[in-house]
């Protein structure tokens, strides 16, 4: 089934001047008929077609009795998620160059999920949340808790609210229908969905520095192809025909002692890849030289250095392109996602 969302005209409905004001004073914003009718009904009808085919749906993913989740992957997405991207951009004010989806989800609730769970924040790349539901039950409502405190969940997984620290106080009860669509922050505020059975929910979610621990924005996966085929049809070194950048899929850089902490040794973790590859403490410097994609002649120094030295660098950015850490980016697409 071939679903083509369209442009942000055919997709999000004319917004309010002040909906950037409600964001930023309240740290979420409802927008009712947010979403056009024909692109809902597509969306619903793309959901249908996962639920009844099993397409895209993510085993690993489901909670027992609570929901399970379904990819948002079609013919189009990458255009769909360029949309998302303009309309965050648009209600947020974060850079809309450096947006990056973490997560896009169809979450469809069970009959048995609890009506009243604990509320929960997002992991650290959930940056902003949009939520379209597609399907609501009565009493189906969002419950955001702002009393909770406003920081940030900096962990990559969700954490849940601990009761015995204090009592859950009351929360907002936002009631977002089909045709809505609601921002919110999801790494900073708890929150959670009430009486949610039966209810059928796209999140999207994003952040602006550049984090993608699942390797869900269709960018990383380009970027993760062209890098591998450059590195094959070259065989040695990348060239300057493309920009390096850190790669969003990296989920950790751990530090390790070994033989009475006589010997230290260092790993990293990357979506997508083989778990804890080696790496040493010049790949890191190189890595965290990489805070914004940067030519590659620049990165390994071209006239710095003899030719030996250059040669080590160029050794080490190939290494670091090879098991995932770095991305190479075609130089005109070094700011696009």
């Amino acid at each position: 089934m071939v679903v083509q969302l369209g442009r942000i005209d055919t997709v999000f409905a004319a917004r309010d001047a002040d909906v950037a004001r409600q964001y930023n004073e309240d740290g979420y914003v409802l927008l009712k008929g947010g979403i056009l009718p024909d692109a809902l009904r597509r969306l619903q009808d793309l959901y249908t077609e996962f639920r009844d085919t099993e397409q895209n749906r993510l085993s690993a993913w489901a909670i027992k009795n609570k929901k399970q989740q379904y990819l948002l992957a079609f013919d189009g997405d990458d255009e769909f998620l360029n949309v998302a991207k303009d309309l965050i951009a648009e209600v947020t004010g974060l850079p809309r160059e450096k947006l990056t989806v973490s997560e896009r989800h169809i979450k469809a609730y069970t009959e048995t999920a609890d009506p009243n769970p604990l509320p929960h924040k997002d992991r650290f790349a959930s940056q902003i949340n949009i939520g379209i539901p597609l399907h609501i039950k009565k009493d189906s409502v969002l419950t955001l808790y702002p009393d909770l405190g406003l920081a940030t969940n900096f962990a990559n997984r969700a954490i849940v609210y601990d009761p015995s620290d204090a009592p859950v106080p009351e929360p907002v009860l936002v009631q977002a229908d089909p045709g809505d669509v609601l921002l919110f922050r999801g790494a900073d505020v708890f929150h959670e969905r009430r009486n949610a059975a039966g209810s059928v929910i796209l999140y999207i979610k994003m952040n602006a520095m550049r984090l993608d621990p699942l390797g869900e924005d269709p960018s990383s996966v380009r970027n993760r192809r062209f890098t591998q085929d450059m590195v094959a049809a070259q065989g040695s070194a990348p060239t300057t025909a493309a920009r390096a950048e850190r790669s969003p899929r990296i989920l950790a850089i751990r530090r390790s002692f070994e033989s009475g902490f006589r010997h230290e040794g260092l790993s990293i973790d990357i979506h997508g890849e083989a778990e804890g590859q080696a790496i040493d403490t010049e790949d890191l410097e190189m890595l965290q030289r990489l805070e914004e994609p940067t030519d590659v002649e620049q990165l390994v120094g071209q006239g710095e250095g003899n030719g030996a030295e250059q040669g080590e660098r160029r050794a080490r950015l190939l290494k670091l392109c090879s098991i995932g850490a770095i991305d190479l980016v075609p130089s005109e697409d070094a700011s696009a996602t």
